[in-house]
């Protein structure tokens, strides 16, 4: 049985798949499963060299360390919306190309498998690629995408 669970989250799209948290209840039953909820973010320098900013950063969230510390309570948040006991939870700001961040987070962490959400694919997903693709493809580990 699956012991260390990480589960990305996408904070942009405003809403969590409910299939994703029933997902994720099912293995809270066990109570010895850890669960790491990621969101995974462009560190702002990478965001400004192409004119861009951060859509869930905020005026008062002007600093890397600021905004950060918004994602991370934001992320926190989330987490109640899980039947997940809070003493086996852990939460964490990923920073660089989503993909690459959370499979070296899931083996910093030894997780045994990652459990994330996939919207409906558009053309522009289908021609680039999405996260959930290229966890499939390059993870090391069991990968479950819930649509």
């Amino acid at each position: 049985m699956h012991k260390t669970i990480l589960i990305p989250i996408d904070l942009n799209t405003g809403a969590l798949s409910s299939n994703v948290i029933s997902e994720v209840n099912d293995y809270a039953r066990d109570k010895n499963v850890k669960f790491h909820f990621v969101t995974v973010i462009l560190p702002s320098e990478q965001l400004f060299d192409y004119g861009l900013t951060f859509p869930v950063m905020t005026d008062n969230a002007k600093s890397e360390d600021q905004r950060i510390k918004f994602l991370l309570e934001k992320l926190e948040k989330i987490t109640d919306e899980f039947d997940v006991q809070k003493n086996q939870i852990s939460t964490g700001v990923l920073l660089g190309s989503p993909a690459e961040a959370i499979i070296e987070n899931a083996e910093k962490i030894k997780a045994d498998l990652i459990i994330i959400g996939s919207k409906n694919p558009t053309l522009k997903s289908r021609l680039l690629g999405s996260t959930a693709s290229a966890l499939i493809h390059y993870a090391n580990i069991s990968v479950l995408v819930v649509r």
